[in-house]
């Protein structure tokens, strides 16, 4: 399970963002997570479950931004190319 986390958390565009949710969530410290927990993989064995589905979400929200940003700027998700630059809202 955390090669999975690991997985997630190198495609997050900010880890530190990530760090602080998980932080707020469990009631600690930013620094003390990322010391803790991030530095050296020692997430707590009964935590894990539910920092890899934060990491899951986070991912996903991350995708779905951008992905929304291609679209709103004349980007054709289902053929890949550009169809129309000058959509922009």
């Amino acid at each position: 399970m955390i090669e999975n986390l690991k997985k997630l958390v190198a495609e997050m565009d900010s880890k530190m963002d990530f760090v602080v949710e998980v932080s707020n969530h469990f009631g600690t410290s930013p620094q003390a997570t990322m010391r803790n927990w991030f530095q050296y993989w020692n997430i707590p064995e009964h935590k894990l479950p539910k920092v890899v589905e934060m990491a899951q979400i986070n991912l996903f929200e991350q995708n779905e931004r951008k992905r929304k940003v291609l679209l709103e700027t004349g980007f054709d998700l289902n053929n890949n190319e550009v169809v129309d630059a000058e959509i922009v809202k």
